[in-house]
């Protein structure tokens, strides 16, 4: 009975540990669940929009809200096209970002908390729009293994960067 009830102990505390730690095991697992969970919260439909234009670049800033929440931002070039998109998620910290070439491939992609840039970040070629390089930032920090790609898509070369950041220094959107 002893070693019944110490087992059940056990158990519930991996249970507990796991879900405090949000139930990722890596950064990739993190990046996924809170890139996911960000899209999800920004998936509204605006009941209004603003918009104004840049005055230094000449570009349109377009906000979308929903009861007065900003859950998405689309700077829109001299072209029409969104050049930079950002979602984000219900408590404002976190956001998605999205940066896109004149014609509509992406160039970058990566997740902010608090304006500072968390995860797996990556940038494209904009005439391919295959991945040139992706790493794991921290706070600005490149940190662990940055694979860099050729024109194709074919990795080139490695640069392994400041040793990893613990998981659990990394910060939680709640749901």
């Amino acid at each position: 009975m002893f070693f019944r009830r110490r087992g059940c102990i056990l158990l519930l505390f991996i249970i507990v540990s796991s879900c405090q730690r949000g139930g990722y095991d890596d950064v990739a697992g993190w990046h996924e669940a809170t890139k996911e969970r960000i899209l999800e919260q920004s998936e509204l439909v605006a009941d209004s929009i603003s918009e104004r234009t840049d005055m230094l670049t000449n570009e349109l800033v377009r906000s979308y809200y929903y009861n007065g929440h900003l859950f998405r931002k689309e700077i829109v070039g001299k072209t029409g096209v969104v050049a930079y998109m950002v979602r984000y998620a219900n408590d404002s910290n976190f956001s998605y970002c999205t940066e896109y070439c004149s014609h509509g491939y992406k160039i970058y992609e990566g997740i902010d908390y608090k304006h500072k840039p968390y995860g797996i970040a990556t940038w494209y070629d904009c005439e391919t729009g295959k991945i040139t390089e992706q790493g794991v930032r921290y706070k600005f920090r490149k940190v662990g293994l940055w694979k860099m790609y050729d024109r194709n898509g074919n990795p080139v070369r490695g640069i392994v960067y400041d040793k990893e950041v613990k998981l659990k220094s990394y910060p939680r959107l709640k749901e």
